[in-house]
């Protein structure tokens, strides 16, 4: 007895190439969810932070908040830089930053050292591996070139742009500090950074931008 096809489905080809007509589109429309689901929230950000340090550097409770902008101190030996991260109404990171002063306490300016720069390119590694959830050493590729590698290159001002994946970054400096802009363009267009100019650097609430 031999098998044979069911009736009503015709074998001929024509059936295979309308089943996988749609395919294509398919594939688009799950790579496309796929790329815009790769926003985090804080808790994830956090998470994922502490994932690349390989401990629980920071916790939820660390941050400072204002409004839907969350801030906080990564002391690390003598270094004191400011990692600010901004979210949308949904709740999804749109937006971070990394901060560096260069003055003291009472204004004056201090020069940034070689161990400074050294944890400032560490934290922003992570800060990009984080929040693109890129493993590091394809973040620090993304940064080479745009954040100085010693100390001395600090003093420098000016501003750097790049566009890396769905990402803008940004380096700008000035005579008060440094900071580096990631910004996720799915969620907000790119922008001119708000260059910061209260003194003291960072102020009660962190918050040295001018709006």
């Amino acid at each position: 007895m031999h098998n044979s096809p069911r009736r009503g489905i015709d074998f001929n080809g024509d059936y295979m190439k309308k089943a996988l007509l749609p395919l294509p589109l398919i594939l688009i429309l799950i790579f496309t969810a796929c790329s815009q689901s790769q926003s985090v929230n804080l808790f994830q950000f956090t998470e994922n932070f502490n994932r690349c340090e390989g401990y629980e550097r920071i916790k939820m409770s660390d941050y400072l908040i204002k409004g839907r902008e969350f801030t906080l101190f990564l002391k690390e030996d003598t270094s004191d830089q400011l990692l600010t991260v901004e979210e949308t109404e949904d709740g999804q990171i749109k937006k971070i930053r990394l901060t560096v002063g260069k003055t003291d306490d009472n204004g004056k300016f201090r020069a940034v050292t070689d161990s400074e720069a050294h944890i400032y390119l560490k934290n922003a590694v992570n800060m990009l591996s984080a929040f693109s959830l890129s493993e590091k050493d394809v973040c620090e590729k993304a940064l080479t070139g745009l954040i100085p590698l010693s100390g001395s290159a600090f003093s420098k001002t000016g501003e750097l742009t790049s566009l890396w994946e769905h990402f803008s970054l940004v380096y700008y400096s000035n005579e008060l500090c440094c900071q580096l802009w990631i910004t996720d363009n799915y969620l907000q267009q790119p922008e001119s950074t708000s260059k910061p100019v209260s003194r003291p650097l960072y102020g009660q609430t962190a918050n040295i931008r001018e709006d």
